[in-house]
């Protein structure tokens, strides 16, 4: 699959890792899913329990951010962590020996 250059695309990549009450998790996850702007989703078993790249355009990423909390707290999700790394880097990854 082919990974676009954000920056030349005026976007912006926010993983959000989540810990969030275990009878929540379904509901988020189903939430998740109907989101143009959720590009990865996973369901994971660490730190965090629903782990999300959302795109969002470049400048609006805490509005973005902002507008996710609020919209957890209207759910009534109880998040016991919520971490963010904003406008990371992707790279391919030559996986092949030397």
């Amino acid at each position: 699959m082919a990974i676009p250059n954000f920056t030349k695309l005026n976007l912006s990549s926010i993983c959000i890792g989540m810990d969030v009450a275990q009878a929540d998790v379904d509901q988020v996850i189903s939430f998740l899913k109907r989101q143009h702007q959720v590009k990865f989703l996973w369901k994971t078993f660490g730190t965090h329990n629903v782990i999300t790249v959302i795109i969002c355009n470049k400048g609006e990423e805490g509005q973005c951010i902002s507008n996710f909390r609020d919209i957890l707290e209207k759910m009534r999700v109880k998040t016991l962590g919520f971490d963010v790394s904003v406008s990371f880097t992707w790279e391919k990854t030559d996986f092949s020996p030397y």
